[in-house]
């Protein structure tokens, strides 16, 4: 479904090239509930909340991010506090986190994965849809410049989560994902130009047909008038 006032996520833009008919239905969904709650896991200890209690089948992705973690210098946003929209090209977005990391002068894009295996649009996500919502788009603009990008996989083992970097990846990815999004646009335009011109033709149609019904009457009606003449 569209996002906030008919514009589409990253997430629905580049659906065409993600393919999980491979996957059982049930566990696909039983994947994406705990990657659900991992999220929420982050996002509170990232804001420094207390978490009371944490599902045992959570717990060694979530230990994974901890050990990781410990990289993490300052917290500029998290997906909970923030939508990043784009007007210009239409799309947007909930990046996971912006964060300062140790070390780095600059920030880092951050999106949480729970998948073993990379996806191929990743890339495109984060170092292109991602990357220009948060430069371009971050109100208020952000306190330095976006240094680097990447997805961090929580290992199932509970071992220190693995960083994909796609920072080299930010010029091809944005161009290319911004491609996608225009034509996502106006593909979606003219499906909609479609279904109102096939509701225009149904009015029409209906209007003319009762026309044409209320003519057949009054002439009917005339007819019978004619036919009580003496």
């Amino acid at each position: 479904m569209p996002g906030h006032d008919g514009i589409s996520s990253v997430t629905e833009i580049l659906a065409p090239w993600v393919d999980f008919s491979h996957i059982d239905p049930a566990v696909l969904a039983h994947a994406a509930e705990r990657g659900t709650k991992l999220h929420d896991y982050v996002a509170a200890h990232l804001l420094g909340e207390w978490i009371p209690r944490v599902e045992a089948e959570v717990v060694p992705y979530f230990d994974s991010f901890k050990r990781w973690a410990d990289m993490v210098e300052d917290v500029v946003s998290v997906e909970r506090e923030r939508e990043y929209v784009c007007d210009c090209f239409g799309y947007l977005g909930h990046v996971d986190a912006v964060l300062r990391l140790k070390g780095d002068s600059g920030l880092t894009l951050i999106d949480w994965k729970s998948p073993i295996l990379e996806s191929k649009t990743w890339p495109l996500q984060i170092a292109g849809g991602y990357w220009h919502l948060v430069e371009k788009h971050s109100v208020p603009p952000l306190p330095v410049e976006l240094q680097r990008c990447g997805a961090i996989q929580c290992r199932k083992d509970g071992k220190v989560a693995r960083m994909r970097e796609y920072t080299g990846n930010v010029p091809n990815a944005t161009r290319a994902f911004l491609g996608a999004a225009s034509v996502h646009n106006y593909l979606k335009e003219r499906d909609v130009g479609r279904e109102r011109g096939m509701a225009r033709r149904g009015q029409a149609g209906q209007e003319q047909g009762r026309d044409q019904g209320l003519a057949k009457h009054g002439e009917a009606r005339h007819g019978m008038s004619k036919a009580g003449k003496p």
